[in-house]
């Protein structure tokens, strides 16, 4: 009877070695001499199977300065660690088939394995109009029209009109006319065109074009064209076009075009639900022109 083989991703130091100096080699059968097969870290030879994972199960991961591998491994020695939110997998032995970098290890292992609608960990995946890309960390996913495109930590998703992009932690989303931009909750990037909605969370980054909808977190920045509405939360900075509508949080700031509407909220010692607003144009409020609140939160100062 044949046996199945799988295929797992792994990475490594420039020299080959792993966690206690552990030697891989170049090409060929590589063992561990302390397997067990309990779901725990330790006891084997780790990775992500078919590329999939956590990939900070790994310290090596780094795209570009660290080792990636290949490893064709019996399907029946695989067992999935569950310790610490699991992530990864562990075998006794196996048999690298391949070393380079990490879009060079992802191609080859597209020759081996069917990942095409797999969170590949670097994996560039681009799909037509109605398409559906899926890439992991690192990765790189495209669609066209009416597409949905999803990428991991540090990935990059864009999608075409009617389009929905979302990207992790330092992603960043694109969409087009209509589209959904969502990017994760540290430093993403989310881009959408007109009518187009656009997220991102602490210290992220959101631009949405005319009548579009722009919502950043704490630390954000938010920008929206014509009519469009911008939102930021604490410590953000919210700008809007003509007729647009900035709000941001407690020591945020604000600007609008001419009749946009500006909106500063905050919470008092006591807790309670401070808002100061005013119309550009209005109010003795200049358009695009940040603003602040003064120390009392009665009136907008100019910063």
């Amino acid at each position: 009877m044949t046996k199945s083989h799988v295929h797992v991703l792994r990475s490594c130091t420039n020299k080959l070695t792993s966690k206690g100096g552990f030697q891989w080699p170049e090409s060929g059968m590589v063992g561990c001499k302390d397997w067990n097969s309990n779901p725990v870290c330790g006891g084997g030879l780790h990775g992500w199977l078919r590329g999939v994972g956590n990939l900070f199960a790994s310290p090596y991961t780094d795209p570009a300065n660290h080792k990636w591998l290949v490893v064709r491994v019996l399907e029946s020695d695989i067992v999935w660690v569950t310790e610490n939110g699991g992530g990864k997998v562990k075998f006794p032995q196996g048999k690298v088939v391949f070393v380079g970098n990490l879009k060079e290890a992802v191609e080859k292992l597209a020759t081996l394995e069917d990942i095409v609608n797999l969170p590949v960990i670097g994996k560039v995946h681009h799909t037509g109009k109605h398409g559906n890309s899926i890439s992991g960390d690192y990765g790189h996913s495209t669609s066209g029209d009416y597409g949905k495109s999803t990428s991991g930590y540090r990935g990059h998703s864009t999608s075409g009109d009617y389009g929905q992009s979302t990207s992790g932690d330092y992603g960043q989303s694109i969409s087009g006319y209509r589209g959904q931009s969502i990017s994760g909750s540290y430093r993403g990037h989310s881009t959408s065109g007109d009518y187009g909605q656009s997220t991102s969370e602490y210290r992220g980054q959101s631009i949405s074009g005319d009548y579009g909808q722009s919502t950043s977190g704490y630390y954000g920045q938010s920008i929206s064209g014509y009519r469009g509405n911008s939102t930021s939360g604490d410590y953000g900075q919210s700008i809007s076009g003509y007729r647009g509508q900035s709000i941001s949080g407690d020591r945020g700031q604000v600007k609008a075009g001419m009749e946009g509407l500006l909106i500063l909220r905050a919470q008092s010692l006591g807790g309670k639900q401070l808002l100061l607003s005013g119309q550009i144009g209005k109010d003795a409020l200049k358009p695009n022109v940040f603003y602040t609140s003064s120390k009392d939160f009665k009136s907008f100062k100019e910063v």
